[in-house]
């Protein structure tokens, strides 16, 4: 017994050095979830800014130890073996709750912890002492330095409040302006019903439509192959969930056929039929878009690794062409220059060449090359869908470029034909 204070002094070294272990990983953590969430600079500079700030931090701060030695408890009311008991127990605590809150992905504060176990160790001891001589428990604030105690936690409660004022803040700040920029980006890309009896005015006035698919088709397929190509889940599920927003609005257009066809008047037949072949080739284009953006959140939100180097350089040369095309129809459907579809017609050997060529190149790594099962499946069915949605495209373009004769005055909708008759 006589060496106990000797032994419990080199447990308290052993027992620090594996809490400055724990704390640090953990301060370490909360500073570079931010970090690296932000993606503001690269992950080895985090890194290097990290270690030094931390070590600084260690070798230099001496605040937590003042607060340690008589920032929350008075040590005179106390004996040596007290105090190194309260010590023990404060390190043992610390170890255990600051390792299983960083097991659970909980967050965590060394500071917050220090300061809280300190004070409940004193007054336990505290609490102990009185029963051995028994006093009144009020004593209890003779061994607290409750003024200290008090600032210090009401610094620490003060700051939770202000940071959770903040947090809050921000959150009704960010949701206000995403719902004001979603609602505007809805009002601008949505899809108008056609209402014209002819052919010629139902080209133009589809033209705005075909354009807002065009430009979220661009959107949805980019973001489903650069999603797969960084692994980003969130990239992905943008891509997935605005696809659906796109295919239900097709859908409403689609179950508004029957009232298009029976206000147009019986001699408009091509009219409606215009109208149900370009539904049909939109339909076709979303259906693809959907199995994609599908196949390739499924893949990456199922953790299976990352595809091979040369199967993202083929989908980025991909996914450049199609948004080329895509670029091209999009202006031309927006100034209603109809004959700029011959020339995008003209590039379609291009594009079905590109095709074709990913497909045999792949064909052949599977032949010769040890290759995944599942990345040459999800290549070969990106590739494929790719290429029925392209098939949809040039069909939709063909029907505008034979239909399309601007020798002809697209007729009046009947809506605009009773606003401009006298009363």
């Amino acid at each position: 017994m006589e060496n106990i204070y000797l032994l419990m002094i080199i447990a308290l070294a052993m027992l620090a050095d594996v809490d400055l272990v724990v704390g640090v990983r953990n301060d370490a953590v909360n500073f570079l979830n931010s970090a690296l969430g932000s993606k503001a600079i690269s992950f080895l500079t985090i890194m290097i800014v990290a270690s030094l700030g931390i070590a600084l931090g260690v070798i230099f701060s001496s605040g937590l130890m003042e607060v340690a030695r008589k920032g929350i408890f008075n040590p005179g009311e106390f004996m040596f073996d007290e105090i190194m008991v309260i010590f023990m127990a404060v390190m043992i605590t610390d170890i255990l709750l600051l390792d299983f809150f960083n097991t659970v992905g909980m967050p965590t504060s060394t500071t917050v912890s220090i300061v809280f176990e300190l004070l409940g160790a004193a007054v336990a001891m505290a609490l102990l002492k009185i029963a051995d001589n028994n006093g009144s428990f009020t004593e209890v604030v003779n061994y607290i330095n409750t003024t200290k105690a008090a600032q210090i936690i009401g610094g620490i409660l003060l700051s939770v409040v202000v940071l959770l004022l903040l947090a809050i803040l921000l959150l009704v700040r960010n949701y206000v302006s995403h719902k004001n920029n979603s609602e505007a980006t809805k009002a601008e890309d949505s899809l108008k019903r056609a209402e014209s009896s002819s052919v010629q005015g139902v080209i133009q006035e589809s033209a705005t439509n075909i354009s807002r698919v065009i430009k979220r088709g661009k959107n949805i397929y980019s973001n489903a192959i650069k999603g797969l190509a960084k692994q980003d889940l969130a990239l992905l599920k943008k891509s997935k969930s605005n696809v659906v927003k796109l295919s239900d609005e097709i859908d409403d257009l689609r179950d508004n056929i029957f009232y298009f066809i029976k206000n147009v008047d019986e001699s408009s037949i091509k009219a409606s039929n215009f109208y149900i072949n370009v539904l049909g080739y939109l339909q076709d284009m979303i259906q693809s878009l959907e199995y994609i953006a599908k196949v390739t959140y499924k893949d990456v939100n199922n953790n299976h690794k990352k595809l091979k180097n040369n199967h993202i350089k083929d989908l980025d040369q991909i996914e450049a062409k199609l948004a080329e095309v895509f670029e091209k129809l999009k202006a031309a459907f927006d100034a209603q220059s109809f004959d700029e579809i011959q020339g995008v017609l003209k590039s379609k050997q291009d594009t079905y060449g590109l095709l074709s060529e990913n497909i045999r190149e792949q064909v052949r790594r599977t032949i010769t090359e040890e290759s995944s099962p599942k990345h040459t499946s999800l290549y070969f069915s990106v590739l494929l869908e790719t290429k029925d949605l392209m098939d949809a495209t040039f069909h939709l373009l063909e029907e505008y470029h034979l239909a399309h004769d601007d020798s002809i005055q697209p007729a009046i909708p009947s809506n605009e034909k009773d606003a401009e008759s006298p009363e």
